[in-house]
């Protein structure tokens, strides 16, 4: 998905002669890029340190919490500012 949005503004940029654009970082982005390295570091020390290589079934739980914990916090940013 990523790849083909990339290779879409390659040829848009391309066609409209447009050498940069800047954009901006909000804080409803960035609180969703720390929460997904977040997870990813949960999910790694959870099936490795914890696991012996596998997920229990009860890190769903631990997964949710983190999802529920990201959506308020994007919406308390969001709002905020």
């Amino acid at each position: 998905m990523l790849v083909g949005l990339g290779l879409g503004f390659s040829i848009y940029f391309g066609k409209e002669k447009v050498k940069f654009l800047e954009v901006q970082l909000s804080g409803a982005i960035l609180c969703g890029f720390l929460f997904l390295i977040l997870n990813g570091v949960v999910i790694l020390w959870a099936g490795v340190m914890e696991g012996k290589g596998n997920l229990a079934p009860k890190f769903a739980y631990v997964g949710g919490a983190l999802y529920l914990a990201y959506v308020v916090t994007a919406v308390t940013v969001a709002f905020k500012t």
